[in-house]
């Protein structure tokens, strides 16, 4: 079985394994950017702020790192460190507040519907936050123009966000599209193999059931007629010979069927068809019953398989009338051309349905034939007595 693509499609969120080499990069900036503001912390924000701007820093950068694996829990973390971060000095904005847009990016790829909608939310109340912080150092005009800017900032990040979010979300679809595909060709598959194994096993038993039924029945009758008649005997055992050769060539090309296609040893005989069903009439002929075998109508050209399916049908249905129809069963056929549809009955004088219920493997395997083409198969009591088999297939 080949191997599926390892992505599933997304329904709440996209999910990613693994710690991006980029995002452990952006970590440790954002943490020698920290670092480089310790000391404009401690001169104008006293220690206290700047033991509060060590912690933030140390959960911000560690919180970078599994922005894409946990972007809900990275965000969370980012969110509070910059509020905290806020609380100490509202009016300056340093380098590694950046984290916050980092975050906010990851959130809105990677997250679940509600939570970077929220994340954009709050980002975009942290700008009107931030620019009210600062309205005791920049005029009316330049507040506008920094809230605009910041605005339009978190609105590009969320922006580019949103557009990597879909196309990671179309390549999952495609993936699981893909793997759906996959799936479905390998139970197609499957289904053909057990089909074919199940045209096998039926063919197996036609040939198989039709040659032994023929042979033992020779071999009683031969076996009484070498006393009296051993030229009799001696055409029976001709017949033997021939039927057995026959079951033997036919069943070479059933096997064949499992061997490479490669291998030279495989047999490459036609499949029996329409045209070869009056050599099993001659063969009830040549056991001594009586058989006739007509056709009527004009002969059309038949879908592939048909032919073989009619031959089968045949073979099975006098199959049984020799095992069930008594010793001196005579055993008739006809083969009807219509315009649309050919049928072939095949209906012995013989004991009928008091011997056998019709439901024997050879009987469910006529339907079984008949079904694959579009064709039905009829079984039951003769209109004068015995047994009747009636198989109709579309011709067109």
């Amino acid at each position: 079985m080949k191997r599926q693509l390892t992505l599933e499609e997304p329904t709440t969120f996209v999910t990613v394994k693994g710690v991006s080499p980029l995002d452990a990069m952006l970590a440790l900036m954002l943490a020698v950017f920290y670092i480089d503001s310790f000391s404009t912390a401690a001169a104008t924000w006293g220690a206290l702020a700047t033991f509060a701007l060590l912690i933030v820093g140390i959960t911000t950068s560690c919180a970078t790192i599994f922005r894409r694996t946990s972007p809900v829990r990275s965000a969370g973390i980012v969110y509070i460190s910059a509020l905290v971060r806020f609380l100490v000095a509202p009016t300056d904005l340093i380098l590694p507040d950046l984290a916050v847009l980092l975050a906010l990016w990851a959130v809105v790829a990677y997250g679940p519907s509600l939570v970077r909608y929220l994340a954009i939310i709050t980002t975009l109340m942290a700008g009107i936050l931030i620019t009210i912080a600062r309205v005791t150092i920049l005029s009316g005009t330049d507040l506008a123009v920094f809230l605009i800017l910041i605005e339009s900032v978190v609105i590009m990040v969320a922006a580019t966000a949103t557009i990597r979010r879909f196309r990671i979300e179309r390549i999952h679809h495609v993936v699981h599209q893909a793997n759906r595909a996959q799936r479905e060709a390998e139970r197609e598959a499957e289904l053909a193999v057990a089909e074919e194994r199940n045209r096998i096993a039926r063919d197996m038993h036609d040939v198989v059931a039709h040659t032994l039924t023929t042979v033992i029945a020779q071999a009683d009758g031969g076996r009484y007629a070498a006393k009296t008649n051993p030229a009799a005997a001696e055409k029976t055992l001709d017949l033997i010979s021939s039927v057995s050769r026959e079951a033997l060539s036919d069943i070479r090309a059933i096997i064949g069927v499992l061997r490479a296609g490669d291998d030279p040893a495989s047999p490459r005989h036609p499949q029996p068809g329409v045209d070869d069903i009056p050599s099993l009439f001659d063969q009830v002929r040549e056991l001594g019953h009586g058989s006739t075998y007509t056709v009527s109508g004009t002969p059309s050209t038949l879908p592939t398989g048909v032919g073989t399916a009619l031959f089968r049908i045949a073979q099975e249905a006098i199959t049984n009338s020799l095992k069930y129809g008594g010793e001196n069963v005579a055993i008739d056929g006809t083969l009807t051309w219509a315009r649309n549809e050919v049928t072939l009955a095949i209906v012995d004088d013989g004991p009928g349905v008091s011997v056998t219920d019709g439901r024997g493997h050879g009987i469910i395997g006529m339907h079984e034939r008949a079904g694959a083409f579009g064709g039905t198969v009829n079984t039951g009591a003769g209109e004068r007595g015995g047994f009747r088999v009636t198989a109709t297939f579309p011709t067109n």
